[in-house]
């Protein structure tokens, strides 16, 4: 049987793309290049896009099923979906600086729910949101024609975070005990929806 040189050409290229997939994410190839009020507001929370720049990490639970196990009225016997939740909760590391912009941010969000020094609670939306979003990378191999690879970071997929509310404002800590008071600070926030679309190799979402 005669195999065509072009049917090895894409087994060869296919077969390398398979083997860098299956190489470990690299954790640190991401870039938040948004995190923002979708209504815009007065626009003092579009304009602070530095904010997004001292964001660590995110990390969130996946979607999951739960089940009804009561087999005495299951006539199967078997488990049944009894509810589909979805991702409400998000985990967001920050690097804070030394004139506590992070704190400062947090605390002027809130502002927004609650304003405690005029004892006024806001209408409306603005300013009580965000809406996030990371775009992540891995390396994959652009010379085809070659043994020799060259290794690029190619975007594999997005993640798309909405609805974003903290559950509370940093800690403020000072302490003679510690090198220094800056550091990393950790926030969990209450989300609309938050999930990560995969990409294929010309930068399209799956499904598109």
């Amino acid at each position: 049987m005669n195999i065509p040189i072009s049917s090895l050409e894409d087994f060869k290229y296919n077969i390398e793309r398979y083997i860098y997939d299956l190489e470990p994410e690299q954790d640190n190839l991401f870039i938040v290049t948004m995190f923002s009020d979708p209504k815009g507001g007065d626009g003092q929370f579009d304009n602070e896009n530095w904010i997004q720049y001292q964001i660590k990490g995110v990390s969130f639970e996946g979607d999951n099923l739960s089940f009804d196990e009561n087999y005495t009225t299951n006539f199967f016997r078997t488990s049944l979906v009894e509810n589909l939740n979805f991702t409400k909760s998000v985990t967001i590391d920050w690097v804070e600086d030394v004139n506590r912009r992070v704190y400062e941010y947090h605390r002027g969000w809130l502002n927004c729910w609650y304003s405690r020094d005029s004892d006024f609670i806001p209408t409306g939306v603005i300013g009580k949101f965000r809406n996030m979003r990371v775009d992540v990378f891995h390396y994959v191999n652009i010379n085809t024609e070659s043994f020799s690879p060259v290794l690029t970071p190619v975007k594999i997929g997005e993640i798309v975070i909405n609805g974003l509310i903290p559950e509370k404002v940093p800690q403020m800590k000072m302490s003679f005990d510690t090198p220094n008071n800056e550091g990393n600070c950790s926030i969990t926030y209450r989300c609309s929806q938050a999930h990560f679309t995969p990409y294929n190799i010309n930068g399209e979402g799956v499904g598109d």
